[in-house]
């Protein structure tokens, strides 16, 4: 870079994949965030012993008091030791660092430590970061409250990781670009979960969200084209902008009473989605929030507030209904049949239990309501010496 350059600019060179080393100038005053992220193949950046603002030591770039870590380069391979003098790491320090599977805290270390090649503050409370290069599943320890804002970020060989019930926050784009992350459960210690914070994560097929959950950041779910069902929690008031845009495998998602508000693009762009199922009144929503989308909200007919759409698609109300005075009711050859009618190709669950008093259901068969209506048959009724059904969304 020549000398007399000043600033370079936020993600200047960010995914320039074939930029192998960097020399910075004395000149340069300032630089911007993410300014050297996810350059794949730079494995050394060099900085001008006379620049009054930035150093480099053993490849990676620092302010010239070596007290922050800046970047580390994301070529690097294997182990990256964290120098004594540092006591800050800017949270994109590590975006793209693929192939580094330790990071090592130095011996004399004032602020970090690590354990087993993660880097933790020194009272391992806070996470701070998981090495991009290691695969497999992670358990986070007990002592754990709180994620680092980009801590599981793009750590493209993480299958699965258990949450404690100590975290109690999952920040900015924590678990971004996790393409291989399957499955997760939030436990209800965690009250708020950052913006981005699982974007892209496209693998990501099994989704729990907990009872304890009040906030959630915007993009946190954008472009999760593996989720396929969600159930939102009671504690949640608010579905925020882009939450779940672009999740193209997303088909339905159940909102519950305590949500009054989608905010702009929440759902845009899923073409699987075909059912919305709300339980309590009509949430305030943006014109956005469904952009592109071809599904059908359904409420229950007690609740208020709604139209013939909302945002653009179609309401319906929720009120499938068992036939009970029809021919096919009853028993026949075998089996126990019932009709259950409503809304045309709502889809429904049929559930079974034994006992009201103490009830364990079990699903015993989906069925779409073609034309508004589908017949259920169960072989199993003469096992029972009772048995009792109910219809559920799916």
């Amino acid at each position: 870079m020549p000398n007399g350059v000043r600033n370079i600019g936020s993600s200047a060179f960010r995914n320039c994949d074939l930029v192998t080393s960097l020399t910075i100038p004395n000149s340069v005053t300032n630089i911007g965030d993410t300014a050297l992220s996810s350059c794949s193949s730079l494995t050394f950046i060099t900085v001008d012993v006379l620049n009054p603002s930035y150093s480099s030591l053993s490849g990676a770039l620092l302010d010239k008091a070596q007290a922050t870590l800046i970047q580390c380069p994301a070529g690097k391979i294997g182990t990256y030791t964290v120098p004594d003098s540092v006591t800050n790491i800017l949270t994109t320090a590590f975006i793209g660092c693929e192939h580094i599977t330790d990071i090592e805290a130095g011996a004399n270390n004032s602020a970090y430590l690590s354990q087993g090649g993660i880097l933790f503050n020194k009272s391992r409370t806070t996470l701070v970061q998981f090495p991009g290069g290691l695969t497999g599943n992670y358990a986070i320890p007990s002592t754990v409250t709180r994620l680092g804002d980009f801590s599981f970020g793009f750590c493209l060989g993480l299958n699965g990781v258990i949450l404690p019930n100590s975290i109690t926050n999952i920040g900015l784009a924590t678990f971004a670009g996790d393409t291989s992350l399957t499955n997760l459960t939030i436990p209800g210690s965690v009250s708020t979960i950052g913006p981005e914070a699982f974007e892209a994560c496209r693998g990501l097929s099994s989704l729990t969200l907990s009872e304890g959950l009040t906030s959630l950041g915007s993009y946190v779910f954008y472009e999760c084209s593996g989720l396929t069902n969600v159930v939102l929690p009671r504690s949640l008031t608010s579905i925020p902008d882009h939450a779940f845009q672009a999740c193209s495998g997303l088909r339905t998602l159940y909102v519950p009473n305590t949500v009054t508000n989608i905010g702009p693009l929440a759902l845009g762009f899923c073409p699987s989605l075909t059912s919305i199922f709300c339980r309590g009144n009509a949430p305030s929503t943006d014109p956005t929030a469904f952009v592109n989308d071809t599904a059908t909200v359904y409420y229950m007919a007690t609740t208020s507030g709604w139209g013939a759409t909302l945002a653009g698609l179609p309401t319906l109300p929720w009120n499938p209904r068992i036939q009970t005075n029809d021919s096919i009711f009853g028993i026949g050859t075998n089996r126990f049949n019932f009709r259950v009618t409503g809304p045309v190709n709502l889809q429904i669950v049929v559930q079974a239990c034994t006992n009201l008093a103490n009830p364990v259901w079990s699903s015993l068969q989906t069925n779409i309501l073609s034309g508004g209506a589908a017949t259920f048959s169960d072989p199993q009724w003469i096992n029972y010496r009772s048995r009792f059904y109910r219809i559920l969304a799916p």
